[in-house]
């Protein structure tokens, strides 16, 4: 399985990680200063998965908690 991100390509499937991830986004909220060096980490670390401006998982989840 190889789907494509919906997001796109790395920068921004950074940009949503850094808005959608609660441990990211409270860590950057104690050290605003820190986004930028975090962002382009998550950025090099996606850019091999990315093919034709799009972002390839080699495998992808979604997790919810449903409570009734």
């Amino acid at each position: 399985m190889d789907p494509p991100h919906p997001a796109g390509n790395a920068e921004a499937v950074a940009d949503m990680t850094l808005e959608f991830n609660p441990l990211l986004v409270q860590g950057l909220q104690r050290e605003p200063t820190k986004r930028a060096a975090v962002r382009e980490a998550i950025v090099a670390a996606l850019l091999p998965l990315e093919r034709d401006g799009v972002v390839h998982l080699g495998a992808s989840a979604l997790i919810v908690t449903a409570r009734g």
